[in-house]
């Protein structure tokens, strides 16, 4: 069965200005066999979807990781959402305090951001399936994806996409915290491929030092990870996951400093034996 991933968006927070570096906001396709999924819907899911039609799927599910704008300002460039061609079975979104996907949908669409809905067409929103606070009801979740309730304000989860050739977790949008590194070591030890939030320097979390042209700032609570934090949440896994790729690239870095950091992510956690293979890229597409 085909099994392969792209990351059509990597950029976290807002969309990047800085050339030569990764631009578009989240968004992750994955091709299991037949099926595609779709992991967020930031700007470049413009990017998966090409992929996705590219490779004929026949049928698309969707999930989301949780709410904020970087991962819904791309709903209106998802193709799928505007066709009755290739069935769109569902949308699977997580309870997130002061938020609904209903919500997000409607201003996504209002006239005044966005010119067409998919209304217009005749086209109903997706059927939409909410993953209860406690994560409870994540039974009704298809293909025998799971889930795990991450550290970001307002809430997120992470997905684990079962495979004959390894299983896939995304967890995007995560502040490890020695309450939550056991259960996220449960989750995704021994996943063939792990994409991770990694956001900050820890210099950069504490405050010590700003981004880019930016003023130092703590930044302890805004629910993005470390080199450190990252490190001390995978120390439990057993075993690790076999390969990790870094996500939510801060849009302040330029794509010199984007390359400092990535060397210093690698050499930091090569020392600790994690097998951290890549910054994702806008549009990159991986076999597994």
């Amino acid at each position: 069965m085909q099994l392969s991933i792209i990351s059509g968006g990597t950029c976290g927070s807002n969309p990047s200005t800085h050339a030569g570096r990764p631009r578009l906001t989240t968004s992750f396709g994955i091709i299991r066999g037949t099926d595609g999924i779709i992991i967020d819907n930031g700007s470049g899911v413009q990017n998966v979807v090409r992929h996705l039609q590219k490779e004929k799927v026949e049928r698309v599910l969707m999930l989301q990781s949780h709410l904020h704008a970087d991962h819904t300002d791309g709903l209106p460039q998802n193709s799928y959402l505007f066709q009755n061609k290739v069935p769109v079975m569902g949308i699977w979104v997580p309870k997130c305090e002061g938020a609904d996907f209903r919500t997000v949908w409607e201003q996504r669409f209002t006239p005044h951001i966005w010119p067409v809905r998919p209304e217009t067409f005749g086209i109903a929103m997706p059927a939409q399936y909410t993953l209860g606070s406690d994560l409870s009801n994540v039974g009704f979740l298809p293909l025998g994806i799971t889930t795990l309730r991450l550290n970001h304000p307002g809430g997120s989860v992470a997905y684990r996409i079962p495979h004959e050739r390894g299983d896939i977790v995304i967890a995007t949008d995560h502040e490890p915290t020695g309450e939550t590194n056991a259960a996220y070591a449960s989750f995704v030890g021994g996943a063939q491929l792990l994409i991770a939030d990694l956001q900050y320097r820890d210099s950069e979390y504490n405050g010590e030092v700003g981004i880019g042209d930016g003023p130092a700032m703590k930044r302890v609570g805004w629910g993005h990870a470390t080199p450190k934090l990252l490190a001390e949440a995978l120390s439990g896994c057993q075993p690790l996951p076999k390969e990790v790729w870094i996500t939510h690239h801060d849009p302040n870095r330029t794509a010199g400093d984007l390359d400092d950091f990535e060397s210093e992510v690698y050499t930091f956690f090569d020392g600790l034996g994690i097998n951290v293979t890549a910054f994702a890229g806008d549009g990159e597409v991986n076999e597994i």
